[in-house]
């Protein structure tokens, strides 16, 4: 299952775009 790999990868982005905004 990848399942929880998307769901990593999601949650990742998520807190990339959060880290990253001016």
């Amino acid at each position: 299952m990848v399942a929880w790999t998307s769901k990593l990868l999601e949650n990742v982005s998520v807190a990339s775009k959060k880290l990253w905004k001016p």
